[in-house]
């Protein structure tokens, strides 16, 4: 499967610009959008871990290597990543910052934001940035995601390296095992993270395990996986909801080719870099043209869309796309997606 043969770029694509339109709507003290239950944005990172799922699971088997496995993930998160979080310390925080630069350059809180670089170490606050927003003095909050996708690489590639992912069984039963103890052990719309958005990445690499079998059936069986959700969600079980809707969504149109969507990425793939730049760039935004006024919400929009897409432009062309050419060679070749 290569680039051009399914709609995987288009479909991170949307979810991305999704996340950032749920996020535009909180960053204005709005309530974000809803669907089956959760927020546009909670629905699109949902899409992400199954996708990454599907994906991931490819690469491994692929080419079962712990440390060239681990390799490709690290180029594909870490460049990216550091280039915004330097970017939004030595950049973007003096200019919206409403402390002195001296100030702002010696404080022990700015270089503490480093700590975002690490991953599993969130950025926190920065001197006088976004102070006084709805989202007040949150810098980004989309990037508690990376956490958890990066411990769901390890899982994967700490059961493929101990020689689990020889048995065929192996994930469906982890997936299954996971999604009955959320389901029967966890007050409803409890969030913890790694759990719950493991079950998502466990169904996107189950899907890719078991395309033999599902495929010939996508026709019917996504359809009503779909139709199930619903009524799930119309009964309000919304987690059930969610696990078959989403799945069915973001694999059975992410890997079919359709015209024009499936050339969506031609040009590069731009979905991690709106991903982790939209939330400082709206808050920036929203700081510089207020929020008090409706025109000023879809105006914000527009210019945060703008500058975003700018913005992850730049990064895939720049770095993104450069470190990924030092990926190791594979046993076999591995499409460029992954």
């Amino acid at each position: 499967m290569t680039r051009h043969q399914n709609n995987f770029d288009f479909v991170r694509l949307l979810a991305a610009t999704l996340v950032l339109v749920s996020h535009h709507f909180a960053i204005h003290g709005l309530p974000e959008p809803a669907l089956l239950g959760a927020s546009w944005g909670g629905i699109s990172v949902q899409v992400f871990f199954t996708i990454s799922g599907y994906l991931i699971a490819e690469s491994w088997f692929r080419d079962p290597s712990f440390t060239r496995f681990l390799w490709r993930r690290v180029l594909r998160i870490w460049p990216g990543l550091v280039v915004m979080v330097m970017f939004t310390v030595l950049v973007l925080g003096p200019l919206v910052s409403s402390w002195h630069m001296a100030d702002y350059f010696t404080s022990p809180q700015t270089w503490a934001y480093l700590k975002a670089l690490k991953v599993f170490a969130l950025g926190g606050p920065l001197p006088g940035v976004f102070e006084g927003m709805p989202q007040d003095a949150v810098v980004n909050a989309s990037l508690w995601t990376l956490p958890v996708e990066v411990r769901w690489y390890l899982i994967l590639a700490v059961l493929g390296a101990i020689g689990l992912l020889r048995r065929s069984y192996t994930l469906p039963v982890v997936l299954m095992g996971l999604v009955i103890y959320i389901q029967t052990q966890w007050a409803p719309g409890e969030r913890q993270d790694t759990m719950v958005l493991g079950q998502f990445f466990l169904i996107g690499a189950v899907l890719n395990r078991t395309q033999q079998i599902w495929i010939p059936r996508a026709a019917w069986l996504m359809p009503a996986a779909l139709f199930t959700g619903v009524i799930l969600a119309f009964c309000e079980a919304f987690s059930w909801a969610q696990l078959l809707t989403v799945s069915a969504v973001a694999v059975g149109v992410g890997r079919t080719a359709t015209p024009y969507l499936s050339r969506f990425g031609r040009y590069g793939d731009f979905s991690y870099g709106v991903y982790i730049y939209a939330f400082p760039i709206q808050q920036a935004v929203t700081q510089w043209i207020g929020h008090d006024a409706e025109w000023k919400f879809w105006l914000g929009l527009a210019l945060s869309l703008g500058v975003t897409y700018a913005m992850a432009v730049l990064s895939w062309h720049f770095i993104e796309k450069r470190a990924l050419s030092f990926k190791p060679a594979s046993r076999t070749q591995t499409a460029s997606f992954l």
